[in-house]
């Protein structure tokens, strides 16, 4: 189980959990998602001028439980690895 704490611009302090099918985010406002990767999209844009990354998970079909990243570029280095590994389980699941 990877599990990630960090600040989100947003959501505040998070954690970001993946035991390798199951990614899981919590925040210090109570909010939390809560996705498999075959039912996952993401999407990872950045840096943007303000050398912010956004990552966005969500279920594939119309539902609950997206959730939207903003972090700099500092903490996307920590974050990124991880991210990675939900993107090579999204590609593995097929």
């Amino acid at each position: 189980m990877r599990e990630i704490r960090f600040a989100d611009e947003n959501l505040g302090v998070c954690v970001l959990a993946f035991d390798g099918r199951v990614v899981e985010v919590f925040s210090e406002n109570g909010t939390s998602s809560r996705l498999h990767v075959l039912m996952l999209t993401i999407d990872v844009r950045g840096p943007d001028r303000k050398d912010r990354y956004v990552v966005d998970m969500a279920p594939r079909e119309r539902g609950h439980g997206a959730v939207r990243l903003v972090v700099t570029a500092d903490t996307y280095a920590m974050l990124g690895p991880v991210i990675a590994e939900v993107g090579g389980a999204l590609q593995a699941a097929g």
